[in-house]
């Protein structure tokens, strides 16, 4: 028989088992919305432009101080752990997306964060193996895989093959293929695949608006002659210019 009340003793059982929890939770990594998380945000928001514009979005971060809200998480990446979060900046009327990474840095609790579109981040998360290498995969018609960092290099050639090349390069801050192309309905060898594009737009910034826009649209690829090298299809400037309006209107 235990000395004293059986209460007492569930009570001291359930004590060491919610010391033990908080303990286990102080040293893992944080949710989205703890807040040692909501600290850090709230101190980049407030810091020097290059903070700012790390979390609130490539030419957004001269637009004043903005509202944080719904922060909460959009996926996980067990090993190593990382957690994938998104959330919502209200500029005055103006509602943004805006979406963080956060990684385990050690035993105790310590993470680091990294900001980004939710969309990259999502599909970035989703596409990583556990060497973290992004694989495009093609088709069985495909005559050879295009990895990611490749597809990536065959876009920004033809970026700089846009009138305004070199600038609209310059505004290109992150950069996402999809999982999969598809063959062009009717044009022989040209294959279209989904990008996920953060681009800072300078129409918006001009008339004073959130000028960070995500172009989540297909374009055009194609071999060359050779059938080994990729290449931008003809129609890749008006894939282009039509991806930078839709984000103009969303």
């Amino acid at each position: 028989m235990l000395p004293g009340p059986w209460w007492v003793w569930v009570l001291l059982v359930l004590f060491i088992c919610y010391g033990a929890y908080r303990e286990h939770k102080a040293r893992s990594l944080p949710d989205c919305d703890d807040d040692r998380v909501l600290a850090h945000i709230d101190k980049m928001v407030r810091g020097p432009e290059q903070q700012r514009a790390a979390i609130l979005g490539h030419g957004n971060e001269r637009l004043g101080m903005p509202a944080v809200s719904g922060i909460h998480l959009i996926g996980k990446y067990e090993s190593p752990t990382i957690h994938a979060c998104a959330g919502t900046l209200a500029f005055g009327r103006i509602k943004r997306p805006f979406g963080f990474t956060l990684e385990s840095k050690d035993n105790e609790g310590g993470f680091v964060m990294e900001s980004g579109a939710p969309a990259i981040i999502k599909e970035r998360l989703e596409q990583w193996d556990w060497n973290r290498r992004i694989r495009v995969r093609y088709p069985s018609f495909a005559k050879a895989p295009l990895e990611g960092r490749e597809l990536g290099k065959v876009f920004f050639a033809g970026v700089m093959q846009l009138a305004d090349g070199q600038r609209e390069r310059d505004a290109i801050h992150d950069l996402q293929p999809d999982a999969s192309c598809n063959r062009a309905w009717r044009h022989v060898g040209v294959f279209r695949c989904r990008m996920l594009v953060e681009r800072d737009d300078p129409k918006l910034a001009a008339a004073g608006l959130p000028s960070s826009t995500l172009l989540d649209s297909e374009f055009s690829f194609q071999r060359d002659d050779s059938g080994q090298a990729w290449r931008p299809a003809p129609g890749f400037a008006e894939d282009f210019r039509k991806a930078v309006q839709d984000a103009r209107t969303d």
